[in-house]
């Protein structure tokens, strides 16, 4: 019985399709029958349009706007619209509204074509699309590790593909679905993926799994430490793996982490995670990493003795280089307030 009304249905979607009965005006009419006993019936008809790939790019968006109203949605529709949100043989317009459509309906089945979508070679307007419908599952980004990992992928292949400014929604998606398990899982993968063992390109995918740590962790910043008891752990593991990631012969990834200690260190809890690893850096030879080391240690309010005493001993007392001594006191100049300096020193000012 439930077969045969499924051809019915099928062969009147059809002749509604074939009949030329077919113009914008007649598919969002459909759009009536949305809470009615014909809900089903109706996206059923548009589904038929949406996978009639012959058929005008136009009128196949005007039915996936008009999908994008229903509640009542059978799977194979859902299924269509998320092949030609996949396909990048599709025309950009009707994956854009594939996705708009996905976004609209909010059901975790839509996470993978949006992804997939986001990692295959699409277009800026698409990309805007599917990062749009994103946004609107952040609950569903959050609470699923793997798809959270996929996304995370995704986004960074995307960016890296555009010629021009990524969108705000890019931004805004990045500060608040990216998770940080996620985030330290999908890093661990490829740094210890296997010995460096001289390997350029394995040094270069490090130094790349850490740079999209690091950096999402740094847009994410005031969410991780508003919540910081929940996630000190994972920030910790993060940044044992940044550090343990650091190979003598590969000098880019040390310059990386001795930048990244004042941009992440500016407060306490994340200075706690790194600065004792970057007093030792003030000895190297190489003297970007020592200037580097140094302007992140001047941004800390130095809670550690260990870290306070090196940056004190090696730098401020000893160091000779004239070009490292010109940037510290470029570094400690702040207006009205006692310098980086004289608080290191502990020079009274009152």
């Amino acid at each position: 019985m439930i077969a045969t009304r499924a051809k019915v249905l099928f062969w009147c979607a059809l002749i509604f399709v074939s009949t030329g009965c077919t113009t914008p005006d007649s598919l969002m009419k459909l759009t009536l029958q949305k809470g009615s006993g014909d809900e089903r019936e109706a996206a059923e008809k548009l589904g038929t349009v949406v996978e009639n790939s012959s058929m005008d790019d136009g009128l196949r968006c005007w039915a996936l706007r008009a999908l994008s109203y229903m509640e009542q949605v059978p799977p194979p529709v859902f299924g269509a619209v998320a092949r030609v949100v996949r396909d990048t043989s599709e025309a950009p317009c009707v994956r854009s509204w594939g996705a708009f459509t996905l976004g609209q309906w909010g059901k975790k089945e839509g996470l993978g074509p949006l992804v997939d979508a986001m990692s295959s070679s699409v277009d800026a307007r698409t990309g805007y699309h599917v990062l749009e419908a994103l946004s609107r599952m952040l609950p569903m980004l959050l609470e699923d590790t793997g798809i959270n990992e996929r996304m995370i992928e995704a986004m960074t292949i995307f960016a890296a593909r555009q010629s021009q400014d990524l969108p705000t929604v890019y931004a805004l998606l990045r500060e608040y679905a990216v998770g940080l398990v996620a985030l330290t899982i999908t890093a661990e993968r490829i740094i210890k993926k296997g010995p460096i063992a001289g390997s350029m390109q394995r040094s270069e995918e490090v130094y790349t799994a850490v740079f999209r740590m690091l950096s999402n962790i740094e847009v994410a910043k005031g969410r991780f430490l508003a919540a910081y008891a929940d996630n000190a752990k994972a920030l910790s593991v993060a940044f044992e793996l940044a550090y343990s990631a650091v190979d003598k012969r590969y000098r880019p990834t040390w310059l990386l982490l001795a930048w990244y200690g004042g941009v992440l260190g500016d407060n306490r809890e994340l200075a706690e995670l790194c600065e004792d690893r970057l007093a030792l850096w003030l000895k190297s030879a190489d003297p970007s990493l020592r200037i580097l080391t140094l302007w992140s240690l001047t941004r800390m309010e130095l809670y550690s003795s260990k870290a306070r005493a090196a940056l004190v001993a090696t730098v401020i007392r000893s160091e000779e280089d004239e070009e490292v001594l010109k940037l510290l006191g470029m570094l400690a100049v702040q207006d009205g307030v006692p310098d980086q300096v004289q608080r290191l020193l502990e020079v009274k000012t009152r």
